[in-house]
């Protein structure tokens, strides 16, 4: 029985030696996987585990080495039973040991395994967060080199603006500079044209058959300037700024005075059918049918009060008169509107008040207020219409159509065409 009993010693002694080297192998295995570089987390579990592993060895080495020792100091013999008992307690809690181990070390590949799952979708993440933010960096760079773009457009389109500002300005001050050198050249080639057209009077009055004495060659401010004057023409010049011109003084022998004749009308020689300009200007020739001009009539009326006079014959010889205390006529801005029209006295009625007020008309400057039409038009004439007349002197002399003939309606009350019309002014005493 000793001698079973010190094999079965022997027996647990060896048992015991090949469980504290397998311990120390995997202490040695457990030292060699401490070389390996893990993460925090690994670490941490490997050390649990490790910590967990070298306890239970240890204590199974304690439980070893004193089963050694109770069987080394037992006096007394122990039967087999309790032997066996012994025997198989300890294989049974080095088996479960085992399991619980083999358990302990599934869950922690488990959980390396976790580990590493994390740490490949954080890998991803930290892939997809650097994919978006080289995304937004390209993004930035593409709107930066955009905006350098336009920065360097609005820059050239700004030195573009200047360029042209500055030629602008270049361009304005020569055409400025030109003008006032065409101005200058304008002011002296008018200042010859006057001289010229001051000899072309000089000579018009000497080479013209009337009734007159050398004092005609220097210009009057009116007719009735002109002392013992008799019926003719002279060379008239409202005042210092105006220019002279020739004009056609007819002295009234009835009453003794002289007047300026602005209209004469006796024969149908000359066509009154005309534009704004002509009617402005003046036409036709001082000793026989002509009018004297818009403009002309207006510095003369404008520049002191004068009364008009109006004389008419029909063709049956029968002569009548009109005569108004006052006349004046606006400037080609008021369109030469009948400004002023004092009292009437005659014999042949009053056909120009109602005409008071009303700008002058030509066939292309339409200024009455008639709902059909242009009366200058209508009746080939021009004149001072409302819609359209009751007097018509710049009328056709002879015409089928009685309406478009010089006519003064209240002559006889009707409009019958007259054969003599002569428009007269005088300064007011």
């Amino acid at each position: 029985m000793t001698a079973a009993m010190g094999n079965d010693a022997l027996g647990s002694r060896q048992s015991g030696t090949r469980l504290g080297q397998f311990a120390i192998q995997a202490l040695e295995q457990d030292r060699t996987s401490d070389k390996v570089r893990v993460n925090r987390e690994e670490h941490k579990l490997l050390c649990v585990y490790k910590k967990v592993k070298r306890a239970a060895v240890g204590r199974l080495l304690d439980s070893t080495s004193n089963c050694a020792n109770i069987y080394s100091t037992t006096k007394a013999p122990q039967s087999a039973r309790r032997r066996e008992v012994l025997y198989h307690f300890s294989g049974y809690a080095l088996e479960m040991l085992m399991v619980k181990l083999d358990h302990m070390q599934q869950s922690v590949l488990q959980l390396q395994i976790e580990l590493a799952k994390h740490r490949e979708e954080a890998a991803q993440s930290k892939v997809h967060m650097t994919v978006g933010l080289n995304d937004m960096q390209h993004s930035v760079r593409e709107l930066q080199t955009e905006f350098s773009k336009h920065r360097e457009e609005v820059a050239r389109s700004q030195n573009n603006s200047d360029k042209n500002l500055v030629e602008i300005k270049r361009a304005v001050q020569n055409n400025f500079d030109s003008m006032r050198r065409w101005e200058g050249d304008v002011g002296r080639n008018f200042s010859r044209l006057q001289d010229r057209s001051w000899q072309i009077f000089a000579l018009q009055a000497t080479h013209t058959t009337m009734k007159t004495n050398l004092r005609s060659y220097v210009p009057y401010r009116s007719c009735s300037d002109i002392r013992n004057a008799q019926s003719g023409a002279y060379i008239i010049q409202v005042n210092d700024e105006s220019n002279p011109f020739m004009a056609y003084c007819h002295r009234d022998m009835k009453g003794g005075g002289i007047w300026l004749v602005i209209q004469h009308r006796s024969d149908g020689s000359l066509n009154f059918y005309r534009n704004w300009t002509e009617y402005r200007d003046g036409f036709g020739n001082i000793e026989n049918e002509f009018w004297i001009g818009l403009e002309r009539i207006h510095q003369l009326t404008s520049g002191r009060p004068h009364e008009l006079m109006v004389e008419l014959r029909d063709f049956k010889g029968n002569y009548k008169f009109a005569l108004y205390t006052a006349f004046e006529i606006g400037s080609e801005s008021e369109q030469y509107k009948l400004k002023t029209l004092g009292a009437y006295n005659g014999t042949a009625g009053d056909s120009l008040s109602i005409h008071k007020n009303m700008k002058f008309s030509t066939y292309d400057r339409n200024n009455d207020i008639s709902e059909t039409g242009n009366c200058a038009v209508i009746y080939e004439s021009a004149w001072w219409y409302k819609s359209c007349y009751s007097s018509n002197l710049n009328g056709r002399y002879k015409d089928i159509n009685k309406k478009k003939l010089i006519n003064w309606y209240a002559f006889n009350n009707s409009v019958e065409g007259l054969a003599f019309s002569r428009m007269m002014i005088r300064p007011k005493e």
